[in-house]
This record gives structure tokens, C-alpha cells and sequence, in this order.
């Protein structure tokens, strides 16, 4: 801006100066007037020389103002929003020669301005614990400040802003122990946390404020188990996934001391509160080794009915064999307890 003036006050310099010897000329010549229809004067010869010069002149400062007036140089332009990972920037242009930007923010006819030596103000937790606030939308515009400390230009064209920020994430464990208990590090400004896992092709949440989850709690099956941080206060993003825990997740149900034998079939029938993915018999027959065969569930009203064939396995030292399905003479639900699991 100041070297703009610098150049326009040398036009008009100089503009004056040829002004000037035009307006003197003139008057030496006033009284030669007889000869001037005679032949031309060297003063009117140069006077014809200056006019195209002025002319010129006055074309250069038409445009210069021009340009002063409606470029306005040193206004920012439009400000931007970019978005790196957990990263939030307000960013404009880069403007050449100037030594600070000023960043204004505008919300409910209040303004804080932040002044920033780089054209990228990013939007960090303490920005927003100090000046702004998240989930507040303002107006944002930005202007220049020259090296000289003034101010070179307006506020640029304003831009919708609402500041968020992602939380971070987290690195979850499996417990040694029981292996079915995963835990993690708590995260700054998180309320809780979502314990995530597909069923099939459906992602299932389950919210808690602890920093460890009994896996018991989610469907059985191999599980592949992440976590996420989330926050109850306005403009705080649910973070990136954690790593991946993956098991097999196995669920103990009740012993079954009921149940049918078919004497025909000799399928074993069992009522279910919840549907499985299979079953594993214990303390059956003084632990003799068996095969669950032709194994089927089928849902009735809000039950399921889980049905299924025992094959018998004993060995001799020559050789293995396998013996017809399991008969109800051995009253398979009288005195021996049968433990489901969900495999």
C-alpha cells in the first residue's frame, strides 16, 4: 500500500511539474500571436508534444486510483476450513509482504480477533478453552497487516465456520487372565466410551464410562472388538477406531437337567432361550468321548428349539470306533447336568 502512494504522489509530481511549463509557455507566447498564423512557434511545437504526454499521464492516474479504490490491495480473500486427521485450520491465501494476518471471529454480534504470523490458524483445545467456543458457529473474515504495523486493507469476504475437534483414540488389551476382558487408557475430555464389533454386516455399539469391558456381555462368536471415545459436550467429534482385539467369543448358559430324547430318532431335544451356534456337552457319561451330529435350531414364538444327534466314540488299542447315536436308556437328563456353550 505505502509503495502505491510513493508512485501515485510521483504523478502527481510530475503531472504538475509539465503543468506548469505548459501554463508558462503560453503566457510568453500570448503576445506572439501574429506570427503563430504565420508559421508554428517552437513552444507550440512543444506544447504539441506535451498534450499526448498528459493525456497519458492522466490515463495512468485514472487507472491507478481505479485500482485503489476498487482492488483494494491488501484485502484477504475468502477463508478456508481444512480438516488434517484430528487437525482443524482456519487458512486464507498467502499475501506477499505482509507481517501478520488477523483472523475475526463473529458470533451473536460479538468478535474476537486472533492475530497468527502464518496464514493457517490452527484450532486447538486451548484456542477453544481460552477464546472461542465449540459448536458456536461464527462468521470468520481475515485482513493483512503490512510490516509497517498498519493495517492494509478491510476484513476479506466472511466464511460459515463451527469449530470441532476429534477426540483422541485409544489402545486396547486383552486380559491374560480370563482372556474375555479388554481394557484401555482413558482419554482427555471423554465421556465415555463405545465398545464396537460387526455382526455380520451390522456394527454394533455398547456405551460405557469404564476404561474396561467384560466381553461376555456381546454375542457370541468370532469377534473382532474395537473401542472409540466419545463426548457428551457439543463439537467434540467421536474419535478414530482403537486397535483390534480379535477372539472367539464363547457364552457358559445354564445346565440343562431337562430335555427330550426321541426313542426313534434318538434326537436329542433341548428348549433355548436364545438362539447357538452349537453346543458342547460335560460330565456326560463319565467324560466319554463323544460327536455332536445333525445339529439344528429352530425358533418358536420367542424360544428355540435346539436339536441334535450324540455319537458315541470308545477306543480299543487297535482301533477307534463309532457307535450308534446315544439310546434314552441312558436317561441322558436324569442325574447328569448338560452345559451349552456357544461355539
Amino acid at each position: 500500500m505505502s509503495i502505491l502512494i510513493f508512485k501515485l504522489n510521483s504523478f502527481v509530481n510530475f503531472f504538475a511539474l509539465l503543468y506548469n511549463i505548459v501554463v508558462k509557455e503560453k503566457e510568453k507566447n500570448t503576445n506572439k500571436a501574429e506570427n503563430a498564423s504565420k508559421k508554428p512557434s517552437k513552444n507550440r511545437k512543444l506544447l504539441m508534444i506535451l498534450i499526448p504526454v498528459i493525456v497519458g499521464v492522466v490515463l495512468v492516474l485514472t487507472a491507478c486510483l481505479l485500482a485503489v479504490f476498487l482492488s483494494k490491495p491488501g484485502q484477504a480473500g475468502e477463508v478456508e476450513i481444512k480438516s488434517y486427521d484430528r487437525q482443524v485450520f482456519v487458512k486464507t491465501k498467502v499475501e506477499e509482504d505482509q507481517r501478520t494476518y488477523r483472523f475475526k471471529f463473529t458470533a451473536n454480534g460479538k468478535s474476537v480477533v486472533i492475530s497468527s504470523e502464518s496464514n493457517m490458524l490452527e484450532i486447538t483445545q486451548d484456542l477453544l478453552d481460552d477464546k472461542l467456543h465449540l459448536g458456536t458457529t461464527y462468521d470468520v473474515q481475515v485482513c493483512y497487516v503490512d510490516p509497517s504495523g498498519i493495517l492494509a486493507g478491510d476484513y476479506g469476504k466472511a466464511t460459515s465456520f463451527t469449530p470441532t475437534l476429534r477426540l483422541a483414540n485409544t489402545s486396547i488389551a486383552l486380559n491374560d487372565e480370563d482372556g474375555k476382558t479388554i481394557s484401555w487408557q482413558s482419554v482427555e475430555y471423554a465421556d465415555f466410551y463405545n465398545v464396537c464389533y460387526y455382526d455380520g454386516s451390522m456394527l454394533e455399539k455398547i456405551k460405557t464410562t469404564q476404561t474396561s469391558f467384560d466381553l461376555s456381555a456381546i454375542k457370541g462368536g468370532q469377534r473382532q472388538v474395537f473401542v472409540t471415545s466419545a463426548s457428551n459436550r457439543m463439537g467434540l467429534r467421536e474419535s478414530e477406531k482403537s486397535n483390534i482385539v480379535s477372539l472367539n467369543v464363547t457364552h457358559q448358559m445354564k445346565a440343562f437337567t431337562s430335555g427330550t430324547v426321541d426313542k426313534i430318532t434318538k434326537r436329542v431335544s433341548i428348549i433355548s432361550p436364545e438362539s447357538v451356534d452349537g453346543i458342547v456337552l460335560t460330565d456326560l457319561l463319565n467324560n466319554v468321548e463323544y460327536n455332536i451330529v445333525d445339529f439344528t435350531v429352530a425358533k418358536s414364538a420367542d424360544r428355540y428349539v435346539i436339536t441334535f444327534s450324540i455319537n458315541l466314540i470308545y477306543t480299543t488299542d487297535e482301533q477307534t470306533f463309532s457307535v450308534k447315536p446315544l439310546a434314552d436308556a441312558y436317561n441322558l437328563f436324569s442325574g447328569e447336568a448338560i452345559e451349552l456353550r456357544v461355539i
